[in-house]
């Protein structure tokens, strides 16, 4: 009789298992239906449902919808919550996802060891978005000493997988002989490979050494049409590399109209140098095109992301009421924060200004400098040391 109580009971909770496991994929499936017809709110219900019986499906969907704040307020904390037990249990696109939301601080506080972990279990199961991080980590030297080998190793991996950036990373390492020996040649086939696959990344980097003809034969018409290409799909620093060709007529007409377009596309994506360019263009363009307001607002983003030439002209145009009214003490305050980034004409300007000031206008010139950089006016950025005309920059 107890034994006989003891199989009825196994299959009783058995059949409760298989219960809660159909119910769980009814839940999925209606929630990935919800999510399709972008009906958020009821997808983050049905998610709710089966995450809470341990779907991991659902536990990584519903920490999307939480991250992404869709049918739900966004919620960091709660979204690392869901990838967590979905991780824990071996999904591994939960622990690729983790591991980015830890090398982030998204949810839970930065820690480049713990996402080490979870990565590397991620690309234990061949998890090529894991494999690119870990080799993006050694590169970058992300929480450890930079090791470009370890790079190569994980971007290979990652590569052979068919992850894009990873492909393209790779080639700069082998361009540059970080890791393994310098070889241009493999590096060329590598860019040319993802070029024709449509990875921007990959047509921005051929097409900029086809521009500088640096370690290839110069070929500006291949250089357009990759630039072209990769700007089409959004790529900020094609849309930069192109405009200028453009503008300056490098294997093609010079057309301001166009690259205007172009620049003021990069410009958007926060791309400093073309904020800064496409003001100067709108600034001295001919009518109608010039637009001396619009050339104000993006000097002030480029400013804000402490491009020191931007600051120079938006003093410029304070000083002389150019589009805006003329304030020589707000065009001071201009010159002292580009001053302190070594901008010479900046230097040259105050050295001019200043004797025209009274020391009341001075001390309001500095105090407004110390006033936009702690109402965060000006942040950091790498404004002014990269050079998209020639850098050849990993992506992430």
């Amino acid at each position: 009789m107890l034994t006989t109580f003891r199989h009825a009971a196994a299959g009783i909770a058995i059949a409760i298992a298989l219960g809660a496991a159909t119910s769980a994929r009814a839940d999925l499936a209606e929630g990935m239906a919800a999510f399709h017809a972008r009906d958020f709110a009821r997808a983050f219900v049905e998610f709710s449902h089966s995450a809470a019986t341990g779907d991991t499906a659902s536990q990584y969907y519903l920490a999307g919808l939480y991250a992404e704040g869709l049918g739900v307020p966004r919620d960091d904390e709660q979204a690392a919550f869901w990838l967590f037990r979905a991780a824990r249990a071996g999904d591994a696109s939960a622990q690729y996802r983790l591991g980015s939301f830890y090398i982030q601080g998204r949810g839970v506080p930065r820690d480049y060891d713990e996402a080490r972990i979870w990565l590397r279990r991620a690309a234990a199961q061949e998890d090529s978005g894991a494999q690119f991080s870990l080799g993006y980590m050694a590169a970058n030297g992300l929480g450890m000493v930079p090791d470009p080998a370890s790079a190569v190793t994980w971007y290979q991996r990652a590569a052979e997988s068919g992850h894009g950036t990873a492909r393209h990373n790779l080639a700069l390492l082998l361009y540059r002989g970080r890791g393994v020996p310098r070889d241009v040649e493999a590096a060329l086939e590598l860019l040319q490979a993802g070029a024709l696959n449509g990875d921007a990344n990959a047509q921005f980097s051929l097409g900029t050494l086809l521009r500088n003809g640096t370690d290839v034969e110069q070929n500006l018409p291949r250089a357009l049409e990759l630039l072209e290409r990769a700007a089409r799909q959004g790529h900020a620093k094609a849309q930069y590399n192109l405009g200028q060709m453009v503008r300056r007529g490098e294997g093609t007409k010079p057309d301001l109209v166009k690259a205007i377009r172009l620049l003021r596309a990069a410009a958007e994506q926060g791309h400093a140098r073309a904020q800064y360019n496409v003001a100067f263009l709108l600034a001295h363009a001919p009518e109608p095109i010039a637009s001396p307001t619009t050339a104000r607002h993006y000097y002030e983003r480029a400013a804000a992301q402490r491009y020191a030439p931007a600051m120079v002209n938006l003093g410029a145009l304070y000083g002389n009421g150019f589009g805006v009214s003329a304030d020589p003490v707000k065009a001071m305050a201009w010159w002292l924060l580009a001053a302190e980034l070594g901008e010479e004409r900046a230097v040259e300007y105050i050295s001019r200004v200043s004797p025209t000031l009274d020391d009341e206008q001075r001390q309001e010139a500095g105090r407004l400098a110390e006033e936009f950089r702690r109402a965060g006016t000006i942040r950091r950025s790498d404004a002014e040391v990269e050079d998209p005309d020639t850098l050849l920059s990993e992506q992430l």
